[in-house]
């Protein structure tokens, strides 16, 4: 079964850890709902089916009323789109899936692609179909919840981090706010987990968008999920002090990447207060971050906050697993 405790085993690379998308837990259907028709009306790449565009509740409706719904990768190999199948109870059918790197999509259950097509490509609604759709169905369901939501997915995070569930305060560096579905679904997770023990969790800059008070619902599976708490609007100062004095048990950049523009903010504290396990990369861009090739002495964003020559892509995952742990989206490992 792929879970995201497929983790690296490769002792050169012990700090990298591959990081899927997921969603809330409530997202996900109770049952299988009511089918009315074998294939979902949208059909990536066909833009004429995308219909729905801030029609949050139509979308879903789309996918539980189908039987099967085709996806694929989209700029990289995690699209929102897997799980939004997922979530509501009907089969994916994912394009090309085999050519996907073993350590990208590892929550996804690859291993279920081929049985999928073969009832679709073959599907004649008798009796016998219909139960083996409910089956194979009600294994994707399960899967989900056990493997793609916020919450497992923290309890995975918290595993792969030096003394994880010692942990009680957090802080997120954001670097900007556009969206980033890894930072997003991670942080919905985490600050959950951390006001149920008690706990800190703070994001800087803000991400307003995840909050039950924001007005906008753009985001869909991760709009309004939170509710703003006493440490909300914690003060730039108070956040750099509490770096300072060490407040902090890890402190979260991200998102990180050679196509973030990241500037790494308040690196140069960090640095001096916290040792490696105590600091974590969110690599969440499209590109896959191919360490089957490496050259360890080239980086992108230096830690002055300048850019430097292009390298590939391989580059920045290998300068900054010295400096914490880096979770990443779209990986090729060494092995």
């Amino acid at each position: 079964m792929n879970s995201n405790s497929n983790s690296n085993s490769n002792s050169n690379n012990q700090n990298i850890f591959p990081l899927s998308f997921c969603i809330p837990d409530e997202c996900i259907v109770d049952e299988i709902p009511k089918k009315e028709c074998v294939l979902a009306s949208l059909i990536p790449g066909d833009t004429s089916t995308y219909l729905y565009y801030g029609k949050e509740k139509e979308y879903n409706e789309m996918y539980r009323k189908s039987r099967f719904a085709i996806t694929k990768m989209k700029g990289g190999w995690d699209c929102l789109r897997h799980y939004e199948i997922l979530m509501n109870g009907c089969i994916p059918l994912f394009e090309n899936l085999s050519e996907c790197p073993k350590y990208t999509l590892t929550t996804y259950p690859k291993e279920w692609n081929d049985e999928a097509y073969a009832l679709y490509n073959n599907w004649s609604d008798t009796e016998e179909d219909i139960q083996k759709y409910n089956e194979l169905c009600e294994r994707y369901l399960d899967h989900t919840r056990m493997n793609c939501t916020t919450t497992s997915t923290t309890k995975y995070f918290l595993d792969n981090v030096k003394d994880g569930y010692h942990i009680k305060n957090i802080l997120l560096l954001s670097g900007h706010t556009g969206i980033n579905y890894n930072r997003e679904s991670l942080w919905i997770g985490l600050k959950r987990y951390i006001k149920s023990i008690g706990g800190v969790a703070v994001e800087y800059e803000k991400l307003p968008f995840l909050y039950t008070d924001n007005i906008s619902n753009d985001h869909f599976v991760y709009s309004n999920r939170l509710v703003k708490d006493e440490y909300y609007n914690m003060s730039e100062t108070e956040i750099v002090e509490k770096i300072k004095n060490k407040f902090w048990d890890v402190i979260i950049y991200g998102k990180v990447g050679p196509d973030e523009i990241f500037t790494f903010p308040y690196y140069d504290i960090v640095k001096k207060k916290y040792n490696k396990n105590e600091i974590v990369f969110l690599f969440g861009s499209d590109e896959i971050f191919d360490l089957t090739v490496t050259d360890p002495t080239k980086h992108h964003l230096n830690m002055f906050h300048r850019w430097i020559p292009y390298q590939p892509y391989i580059d920045s995952l290998n300068y900054y697993k010295k400096l914490g742990t880096c979770f990443v989206r779209e990986l090729e490992l060494e092995l």
